[in-house]
């Protein structure tokens, strides 16, 4: 049951990790097109930078939130299987233990 109940878990770890690397990416899209507006404008435009700084942040913030519910979820799903495969642990001894003790009568 095992690899069951583990099979998507595979995908929220994929997230986690990719969503953290997509920020970034899009930190630095947000931060080249930033400079290239400095520099074909020549001059500091205060409107130009804010731009391309605030899509940086933005994209910053999305991928760092979308990696840490991706985390908080796989922690939580990983708990919850584990904790169902203990059960299940606990149930077949016991009635492993059931067994022997009926057939030694």
């Amino acid at each position: 049951e095992t690899p069951l109940l583990e099979k998507n878990l595979v995908i929220l770890s994929t997230v986690a990790s990719i969503a953290t690397m997509v920020g970034l990416l899009g930190t630095t899209v947000g931060m080249i097109r930033a400079f290239r507006a400095l520099a074909e404008s020549g001059t500091v435009s205060a409107t130009q930078l804010s731009i391309g700084i605030s899509e940086a942040l933005y994209n910053t913030a999305g991928g760092l939130i979308a990696a840490v519910l991706a985390i908080v979820s796989y922690n939580f799903f990983t708990t919850k299987v584990d904790s169902f495969v203990y059960m299940i642990d606990e149930a077949i001894l016991n009635v492993t233990s059931i067994f022997t003790v009926r057939s030694k009568k």
